[in-house]
């Protein structure tokens, strides 16, 4: 058998190599394959010139706005030798529009060093009028342990997002929702508004109250008051402009102004809520940050970089009531070693003045991704801190469910999903020299080295959903189970 197999091989090669490179090239092409260089025929082997890029499967997403994700164009010279890096680097950022579940690019139609560009996308579902069901506290691990799964501290209403409206990659969202929060939200974005296709704006109006709010921070978590009438209102509305230069930078301007209110009984309990015994806050913010983005997949990135920087002056105008300068940046680095093992680590600094900030204001780690792992029932506030986040990951499995059940609704007829193990490793410190006017309410964390290792199993699948099993020690001989709903380093 063996002896066969070698001979069959043996003659397969020779028939190989007798052909010309470009009939090569087709049969590689036709089992999914892509080319190989061979540089010994002459110099005009090595290379193919883009002819036509023919789209196929974007039903209703603009040419233009997959055409601004390549790096290639008609007339380009590619050489063989890195076509397969180019079109998996191009179908990965045509993958980061979030607009497409499946991106596939190959060359057909070769005549001579000629050869067209065809790209397949699959599109993802656009329109989503989600149902509300939503905790309100920081995480689900806070919600399910410490304010014993209290169904009063549940969000619910409804959420629409219109994504990739006209085609055009713009995007609509339209908040309501009552509960323990009341909110009323409109957002819009429209990412190109000029031929250049480089400049884009955004608007966003939102209002918000509450009969329950954290009032301060005590023995390192935060303290509520619960009251028969709303005790804070939120309003915001403002403006915001884009500038995205090349494929991978982006440059944004956001000025938006806030009226914040509470009631009087918030002063009882914190005077420094909005300092002094303030009852209301009306600023301007004034925010710019950039971004230089090289990751392979937003919501949980195997390969690439990310690099942000955030410079916002808080108080701007026509009030007084804030003066606060904020800078914040970060640097995240994904290593893909082998399809298999990966690492991520992140890097990420804050530093805000005065040091005499409204505790409504002012925030360190403990919220959102800004927290060590094994800290999550924590709040640690204060004006400056770094923090280190680094996680080795294993591909346990990677798998497409496919069903008949949705064979109306192509778009969900495949079901990937992909688990990882992990182990990982957190550290931060978080500044806060407005400490003395809280000694009473028995803080530690804050001015303190802070750490936490552990492990856990990380699932990913349709639709950015990103769900993380984790087990966690920390720096005070504390472990326990948590469970997220996203990324850890996205």
């Amino acid at each position: 058998m063996l002896a066969k197999s070698l001979l069959f091989i043996s003659i397969f090669a020779a028939f190989y190599y007798s052909l010309p490179v470009q009939a090569r090239c087709i049969i590689l092409n036709d089992s999914n394959l892509y080319l190989e260089t061979d540089t010994s025929s002459g110099a005009d082997s090595g290379f193919i010139i883009v002819g036509k890029i023919i789209l196929e499967g974007n039903e209703k997403t603009k040419d233009f706005i997959i055409y601004r994700e390549l790096d290639f164009k008609p007339g380009d010279t590619l050489l063989l030798s890195e076509m397969m890096a180019v079109f998996e680097k191009n179908e990965k950022q045509i993958l980061t529009t979030a607009l497409f579940n499946e991106v596939e690019i190959n060359l057909s139609a070769w005549d001579g060093n000629d050869a067209d560009v065809t790209i397949k996308v699959k599109e993802r579902w656009y329109t989503f009028p989600i149902p509300i069901f939503e905790i309100a506290d920081r995480n689900f691990n806070v919600w399910w342990v410490e304010k014993n799964r209290d169904l009063e501290r549940i969000d619910y209403g409804i959420r629409f997002y219109q994504l990739n409206v006209r085609g055009r990659n713009e995007q609509l969202k339209i908040v309501a929702n009552g509960g323990f929060t009341e909110k009323l939200e409109l957002f819009y974005s429209v990412p190109y508004l000029n031929s250049a296709m480089n400049k884009g704006a955004q608007i966003a109006v939102s209002y918000s109250r509450n009969r329950e709010i954290a009032v301060n921070t005590g023995a390192d978590t935060l303290q509520f008051y619960e009251d028969k009438n709303f005790i804070r209102e939120r309003f915001f509305a403002g403006l915001g402009l884009s500038h995205r230069e090349g494929i991978h930078n982006y440059h944004f301007l956001d000025i938006y102004f806030h009226s914040n209110k509470i009631g009087k009984v918030v002063t009882d309990f914190n005077s420094n809520y909005f300092l002094n015994g303030a009852l209301t806050q009306e600023y301007f913010t004034i925010n710019y940050f950039y971004i230089r983005d090289y990751r392979d997949v937003l919501a949980y990135p195997l390969e690439g970089s990310l690099f942000v920087i955030d410079i916002m002056k808080t108080g701007v105008g026509l009030f007084n009531d804030l003066n606060i300068y904020t800078f914040e940046s970060q640097y995240s680095k994904y290593l893909n070693f082998n399809d298999r093992f990966f690492l991520a680590s992140r890097l990420k600094g804050k530093v805000s003045f005065p040091k005499e900030q409204p505790y409504f204001n002012q925030r360190g780690f403990g919220y959102l991704q800004d927290l060590v792992r094994g800290y999550e029932y924590y709040v640690i506030d204060g004006q400056k801190y770094i923090l280190i986040k680094s996680s080795g990951r294993m591909r346990l499995l990677s798998y497409k469910i496919k069903s008949n059940k949705f064979e109306k609704l192509k778009k969900f007829k495949e079901i990937p999903i992909d688990i990882y193990f992990k182990l990982f490793f957190d550290a931060g410190y978080v500044e806060d020299k407005f400490l003395y006017l809280y000694n009473d309410v028995g803080n530690t964390l804050p001015n303190t080295f802070l750490y936490g290792y552990g492990a856990g199993v990380d699932l990913v699948t349709y639709y950015d959903l990103v769900f993380r099993l984790e087990y966690s020690l920390n720096g005070l001989n504390e472990r326990g189970f948590f469970i997220h709903f996203k990324a850890d380093l996205e």
